[in-house]
């Protein structure tokens, strides 16, 4: 009896055995899962980045929804797709005889800004001034009201335009951004920050020259480590709905020197910030590119509430030689040189002057009751001149003929300056036109400081020292100085004339 139960308690001891090592022999395999991300990149709009989270795969089967196929076992891997449209992509998995599918849709946008503004070719893409919309200084409250230009038929000199409708501004997909003048660096503005321009074209590049103020500028546009980058966000003007360019590096920018930059400068700025308004890709025709920036009246710096003035830069990209405009063909018509009354009592038609308002004075009126009549002027009629806030506000005209200084070289009027006048100050200048906006560069200038307010006063301009110039054929009379934070006044004058 004891064998009988030894013996039955062996034989399921090795059945117990044998049951277990049967299971161990027939595992059920890990299940295969087909799993993935596919985000779109940020620099490329045709490209997605996939993320490959598959589980026990060792088979890998992509199709990416527009005709391609792929095996890519990656965990981390790109497709670029090559035209926009929603594609749906689909990646099936194996492992032995287990079989998983998963699919998600990826929308490709396309071409992305970074793309838009710098190109595929590692060269970059150039940008230029489109010169008949230029550069344009606006009322920072008023977008629609344009206060000044710099175009192709406005103000500066024919060689001057010719030089920067060249300037070529170069974006690259690196992120580097190169400035090339093709010869020289234009810097429109008082001379007082940045010195008398050596030529009419501006400072050439391989010339060391300083600021008013005798700061070194030679880096301006040397083009040393300058690099760009981009701001999703305009944080200056909330019309530009397209973010922001960043400039790095001292000396780039784009459209004038000083254009750009936050506060007041006189020499090279660190960086420089162009926020996108507009932008649009041509086809076949020139690409275009509009950017806003403190520029013009950007040497009193940018005030909290956007006080500055602005500048609207309108930027293309030629897609052929043939697209760029031919330079402009400067024709001079010299006028002749003149001897001749130059006069204005405003009670009378004016001979040879016709006044011009210019940087907006609050008020001028010809046709003005004399409201101090007696002394030496008891005429009926005067000139009535408000300087406004403007920096350069002035009345001007110009003359049909150049003046032979010769013989006749005082200017006078009669001057009665209401004591309110921030600043008791009258100038005239006499500048020759062929010089554009340029000007004043070589304008011949006579102050008088300090006047006595609250009287007619009888004023003297003398000229005698341009008896051997005989270029000028345009007058300007600023009233209250010129610059900023000159304030306000008010100005009365008559019997202006050359004696």
């Amino acid at each position: 009896m004891k064998r009988s139960l030894l013996w039955l308690f062996t034989a399921t001891i090795m059945a117990l055995a044998n049951s277990s090592c049967h299971k161990d022999n027939t595992t059920t395999p890990l299940e295969v899962k087909a799993r993935f991300t596919a985000e779109n990149d940020d620099a490329d709009g045709f490209k997605v980045n996939i993320h490959n989270d598959s589980e026990n795969a060792t088979e890998f089967a992509w199709d990416f929804g527009d005709g391609n196929t792929g095996t890519q076992s990656d965990t981390l891997f790109s497709y670029t797709y090559a035209s926009a449209g929603t594609y749906t992509i689909t990646l099936t998995v194996k492992n032995g005889d287990q079989t998983a599918t998963s699919q998600k849709d990826v929308v490709i946008s396309g071409q992305t800004f970074k793309q838009f503004l710098s190109g595929s070719d590692v060269a970059g893409k150039v940008w230029q001034l489109e010169y008949t919309a230029g550069m344009v200084m606006l009322n920072p409250d008023n977008y629609n009201d344009w206060w000044y230009s710099w175009t192709s038929n406005h103000g500066f000199p024919v060689d001057q335009r010719n030089t920067v409708r060249h300037h070529e501004y170069i974006f690259k997909p690196d992120g580097s951004f190169e400035f090339k003048t093709h010869g020289y660096t234009i810097r429109p503005g008082t001379a007082a920050f940045f010195g008398n321009a050596p030529d009419p074209k501006g400072w050439p590049d391989d010339v060391s020259w300083v600021s008013g103020s005798g700061k070194d500028c030679s880096t301006w546009g040397n083009n040393a480590n300058l690099t760009f980058k981009l701001d999703a966000t305009a944080s200056y003007y909330p019309d530009c709905k397209f973010g922001k360019i960043l400039i790095e590096g001292k000396g780039g920018h784009i459209g004038p020197m000083d254009s750009g930059t936050e506060t007041v400068v006189d020499e090279p700025a660190a960086e420089t910030f162009y926020e996108v308004y507009y932008y649009a890709d041509g086809g076949d025709q020139p690409d275009t590119l509009i950017l806003f920036t403190p520029w013009g009246g950007n040497e009193n710096g940018i005030g909290a509430e956007r006080g500055a003035q602005i500048g609207r830069i309108t930027l293309v990209s030629y897609k052929s030689a043939g697209q760029i405009p031919a330079d402009e063909v400067e024709v001079v018509v010299q006028k002749p040189l003149k001897s001749e009354d130059i006069f204005d009592d405003f009670d009378h038609d004016a001979t040879n002057i016709t006044w011009v308002l210019d940087n907006s004075p609050t008020l001028f009126d010809e046709n003005f009751a004399n409201p101090f009549p007696g002394g030496i002027d008891s005429s009926a009629v005067v000139a009535k001149y408000v300087r406004g806030t403007m920096d350069y506000a002035n009345v001007q005209f110009e003359l049909p003929f150049r003046m032979d200084l010769t013989a006749r070289n005082v200017f006078k009027m009669k001057l009665y300056v209401d004591p309110a006048a921030a600043v008791k100050t009258v100038s005239v200048k006499l500048q020759d036109t062929q010089m554009g906006a340029n000007a004043w560069q070589t304008q011949n200038e006579k102050k008088i400081q300090n006047l006595t307010a609250g009287e007619w006063l009888d004023l003297s301009f003398d000229f005698s020292d341009s008896l051997n110039y005989d270029k000028y054929d345009k007058i300007v009379v600023q009233f209250g100085d010129e610059g900023t934070a000159k304030g306000d006044g008010t100005f009365y004058f008559d019997d202006f004339g050359l004696q």
